[in-house]
This record gives structure tokens, sequence and C-alpha cells, in this order.
């Protein structure tokens, strides 16, 4: 599997619509800054997903998941939202930033 082939793309933006009106009401802590690309945590999430998982991604965003092993490096991390929702799966994250206080190692 791989993502060229396994992102399911209308299924990924039907969740990222939903979450995007979410956050417009509730703004949890990774959107206390508004970066200027702030992308979804779903589109995120999917693009590992369908990357590493082998599974069709519409039935592996519900499943849980352990991808115990890969790791996921962001080295201009911003807001952190890819490393936050890749340990939501299991992944291993190391993040940096131009700011020194800000870094996952």
């Amino acid at each position: 599997m791989s993502i060229e082939k396994d992102f399911d793309i209308p299924f990924i933006s039907a969740l990222a619509m939903r979450e995007k009106q979410i956050q417009q009401n509730y703004r949890p802590v990774i959107a206390v800054h508004k970066w200027f690309a702030r992308r979804p945590g779903i589109l995120f999430r999917g693009l590992i997903l369908s990357e590493y998982c082998g599974r069709p991604l519409r039935e592996a965003f519900y499943a849980s998941n352990d991808l115990k092993g890969i790791t996921i490096a962001d080295p201009f991390m911003g807001g952190g939202t890819p490393l936050i929702e890749a340990n939501r799966v299991g992944c291993d994250v190391t993040g940096y930033d131009i700011n020194p206080t800000i870094a996952i190692p």
C-alpha cells in the first residue's frame, strides 16, 4: 500500500471540514497560535495511516493503530500538529523549531 494509491481524499476532506468547523467554537491547546498554514490534524493522521498502516484508510482510521518503530521527524514543527497526530497512532516523534523552547526529542 502507498500514499499515492491509498489516501482517500473524499473521506479525509469530509472529516477535515468537520474538524475545522468544530475548531471555530472549541479551541484546543494546539490551536492557541494561528499559524498561517494550519492544517487539520485529521489530514496528517490520514497521510500517516495511508503510508504505513497497510489497510484501507476508512478501516484504519477508526481502528486502534500501533505504529511503533516508525519515526516521524518534523524539523520545522511550528504548532506541532503532524507530530501530535503521529504520536496518537503510536509513532515515535522528533520535532524541532527555530524557537529553542519548542522541541520534542
